[in-house]
């Protein structure tokens, strides 16, 4: 103790050990506290639950509330930041209304995908309870238990996309795929990876034990089937793909036939992949009747699709694709050859309207002497643009291969154009495909009621042949003297045309004589007054992407055309764009 009486007292003095009793008397204070915290809790659990009643969200009826849910579900991963697909699962945890409503909610339950929810595979049918099921699975070593798993309930599946490489494919499961009724599907798709090498130890030689009453879907990717199957009476969507490279994958055309002639209900039919060439078998006669079929499309080669065909009878406004790139090199003469199955074929039921608009581009390669021939028409310019599927058309893409590296002839085309029915036909469209003028001249003297003329060259000089075929006598020559072109067609060609669109024109000076002009400038501008002379003149001219066009040039175009619409920034020649 020191004089003041202050006792001095280590900082590391240890407190003392309670006692017995305080050590009791301390675990019974503890314990009072915790009562009165957990009564506390319970209060603010009271009031949250309280307070939560009184919001509106929390006043809906549990339909309704099932129903933002399955919204929720529905939502595609690509809208949700970092999205898995499956963060609608936390509204069962939100609270416990919310939870017990989603739990007795069995729709909300019974879309299972392989890929995002293999955990929950088990709770997730257990939960859908008996409700439909729309079931996806990538079948991978991990996945095979929860697919079989999910497969036994056959009976509920109303919509099954399997995906597979086919050793994974084991026997379980295509014996389950094979003999399982499934009386509620009305799709399904089973597809093998495009690069797939082995072969699955089984075929399917049947589906769903023949037992599916309600199915209007069916995609077969690749598949080693049988396609000996029972008839698919109520399929409204066909799609097969077959690997070209392996002809064990592919339907024969006796099969495809065989498969149509059970479709009568089909309105998509999509077959991709070789066709094989039709046996011996299959007689002339053999025909397939699909009077509902509203979209086909066939990527294959132009001999088998026109053979294909010629065993169809579809509805005349049906809209019809054909891909044949890639698929082998073949003449404009197959080309319309299979045009005329498809515009003019005595199979067609009913008569299809005249095609309004036209778009053909070509681009031709002169190094190698092959060419691409695509040619797209719509019989109604609706939606054109923004929805070029809804409306009735043919679209064909052919791969053509011509020995000739110089320009297509008239002979060349003259089969193909003559098969398109063009009387009606309101636009032309033509992009990168330059061929000599009697092919013009030829073209253009069926097309009376035509007004809207678009065209892109592929070479510098291809607008000329055009641009005199467009007009009919008098008209400028080489040589500088005004002729008639032809004595065959007197008169002016393309009588309604008011509006001519040109693209990536160029129109670059030349010498002549002491001076520099625009032999095409000098071209457009006497089609223009030629027309205009003859009582046909064009009243609206679109300049898209021309070269060496100079602001002057406009100028003088506007006194022979009243609506002129230009692109500015590429319009101008490239010395007034180098100066601005």
């Amino acid at each position: 103790m020191s004089q003041l009486g202050i006792h001095h007292t280590s900082t590391r003095a240890r407190p003392s050990v309670p006692t017995s009793r305080e050590f009791g008397a301390n675990v019974e204070a503890a314990r009072i506290v915790d009562e009165e915290l957990e009564s506390l809790e319970a209060q603010i659990r009271d009031i949250k639950v309280h307070r939560n009643t009184l919001v509106l969200i929390a006043r809906l009826p549990p339909e309704i509330l099932s129903t933002v849910f399955l919204i929720l579900r529905d939502v595609p991963p690509s809208l949700l930041p970092q999205g898995t697909g499956m963060e609608w699962m936390a509204v069962s945890c939100v609270c416990t209304h919310w939870r017990q409503v989603a739990l007795n909610c069995p729709d909300l339950w019974s879309h299972i995908d392989i890929r995002r929810n293999s955990a929950f595979v088990e709770a997730f049918l257990e939960r859908s309870k008996q409700v439909p099921l729309i079931f996806s699975a990538k079948i991978t070593h991990s996945s095979q238990k929860d697919v079989g798993i999910s497969l036994t309930n056959m009976c509920r599946m109303r919509r099954l996309f399997l995906f597979s490489q086919t050793h994974l494919l084991n026997a379980s499961l295509l014996n389950t795929l094979e003999t399982h009724p499934a009386p509620l599907l009305e799709q399904f798709s089973l597809g093998w990876p495009t690069k797939e090498t082995s072969t699955p130890a089984k075929t399917l030689t049947s589906l769903f034990g023949g037992i599916h009453p309600v199915l209007r879907k069916l995609r077969l990717i690749r598949c080693n089937i049988s396609w000996n199957f029972p008839p698919f009476t109520t399929l409204v969507d066909l799609f097969i793909e077959g690997a070209p490279s392996r002809d064990a994958h592919c339907p024969s055309v006796a099969q495809l036939i065989s498969i149509l002639q059970n479709t009568p209900c089909l309105e998509n039919l999509n077959i991709v992949g070789t066709i094989p060439s039709p046996p011996a078998d299959v007689a002339p006669s053999t025909s397939v009747l699909l009077p509902h079929l509203a979209v086909m499309g066939l990527r294959s080669g132009i001999r088998q699709c026109i053979e294909l065909l010629g065993h169809m009878s579809y509805p005349a406004a049906s809209v019809i694709h054909i891909d044949s790139l890639g698929v082998g090199s073949y003449t404009l003469e197959e080309a319309s050859e299979i045009v005329h199955r498809v515009l003019n074929s005595e199979r067609l039921i009913g008569t299809r309207p005249p095609i309004q608009y036209l778009r053909v581009r070509s681009p031709i390669s002169f190094d190698y002497g092959d060419g691409l021939l695509t040619v797209e028409a719509w019989d109604s310019l609706d939606n054109l643009r923004d929805e070029p599927f809804t409306v009735p058309r043919i679209e064909l893409a052919v791969y053509m291969s011509t020995d000739d590296s110089t320009l297509l002839t008239e002979v060349d085309h003259i089969g193909f154009w003559d098969a398109l029915p063009l009387e009606g036909l309101h636009t032309l469209d033509i992009i990168d495909l330059d061929v000599q003028e009697p092919l013009w001249l030829r073209l253009f003297g069926r097309l009376e009621g035509l007004t809207i003329l678009k065209f892109k060259p592929l070479l510098d000089d291809g607008p000329t042949s055009i641009l005199e075929a467009s007009t009919f006598p008098p008209f400028i020559t080489n040589e500088g003297h005004d002729q008639n072109i032809s004595q065959e067609f007197p008169g002016v060609y393309l009588p309604a045309l008011r509006e001519l669109s040109i693209s990536e024109w160029n129109f670059k000076l030349s010498s002549v004589g002491s001076e520099q002009t625009s032999i095409l400038l000098n071209y457009l501008a006497r089609f223009l007054m030629t027309r205009e002379n003859l009582g046909a003149g064009i009243e609206a001219l679109n300049i898209n992407s021309c070269r060496n066009l100079s602001w002057d040039a406009v100028e003088e175009l506007k006194k022979l055309v009243p609506n002129i619409h230009w692109d500015v920034l590429v319009a101008m020649s490239e010395d007034e764009e180098d100066d601005s």
